[in-house]
């Protein structure tokens, strides 16, 4: 398997051309497009401000779940 990974802009008319290195193989593919930051909120959408629980303390949201967790995110004993 072979990827190659390009950072761009989504212009305004939302249509993008992708020239490959010349090493890239032909053949069959998948081109998948990921979007780097989340659009501003989407219509129709509620948003609801999170207050901190009673027992359990501050909410915490981490960019990256997969990171081990700052000491400061546990709840006092």
């Amino acid at each position: 398997m072979r990827a190659h990974k390009l950072n761009i802009i989504i212009p305004a008319g939302h249509e993008i051309a992708i020239r490959l290195p010349d090493d890239f193989p032909p053949g069959p593919a998948e081109v998948i497009v990921l979007a780097t930051r989340a659009p501003s909120e989407p219509p129709g959408v509620i948003t609801r401000i999170l207050e901190p629980h009673p027992v359990l303390g501050k909410i915490v949201f981490h960019e990256d779940p997969s990171l081990p967790l700052d000491p400061e995110d546990w709840p006092e004993s």
